[in-house]
C-alpha cells in the first residue's frame, strides 16, 4: 500500500511539473502572420513538408499523413491527434514541431521551424484551429 501511494505522489510531481498547453503560446510569442489555418497551411506547411520533395507532399505521405492541398491538409491534421482544437500541448503537431532537433519524430526533419512560425501553429491550435 504505501508503495503505491508513493508511486501515486511521484507520478503527481512529475505531471504537475509538465508543461500544460496553456504554456505552448506564451504571452511572448507573437506571430508575424494571423493565426489562420490559410497562413498555416501556404507559410509553413506547404513549403516546409507538402512541396519540393518533402515528405507529406500529394505522392509522398509519410507516416499516412497527406499535406498536399489546403482541405486534404486540414481534414487529415483534424481528423487524428495530430491537432486537437483549444489544446497545443496536447496536439502531435506541436510536440514535433517544438521538440529538439535531434529527437525522434521531430518535423521537419533536421531543422527547427523559426520561433515565428512555431508561434503562428499554436496560436491557431490554441484558437481552435478552424479552417
Amino acid at each position: 500500500m504505501f508503495r503505491s501511494l508513493a508511486r501515486l505522489l511521484v507520478f503527481a510531481v512529475i505531471a504537475g511539473s509538465l508543461p500544460g498547453c496553456e504554456e505552448v503560446v506564451e504571452e511572448s510569442c507573437q506571430p508575424l502572420d494571423e493565426p489562420t489555418f490559410v497562413n498555416v497551411y501556404n507559410l509553413v506547411l506547404e513549403p516546409g513538408c507538402a512541396v519540393g520533395g518533402s515528405c507529406h507532399g500529394g505522392g509522398a505521405s509519410a507516416g499516412g499523413l497527406d499535406l498536399g492541398t489546403l482541405n486534404t491538409a486540414y481534414e487529415n491534421l483534424l481528423d487524428t491527434e495530430n491537432v486537437i482544437p483549444g489544446s497545443a500541448g496536447e496536439s502531435v503537431l506541436m510536440m514535433r514541431l517544438d521538440s529538439s532537433v535531434n529527437a525522434p519524430g521531430h518535423m521537419p526533419p533536421g531543422q527547427l521551424l523559426d520561433e515565428a512560425d512555431r508561434c503562428m501553429v499554436a496560436a491557431w491550435i490554441m484558437e481552435g484551429a478552424a479552417p
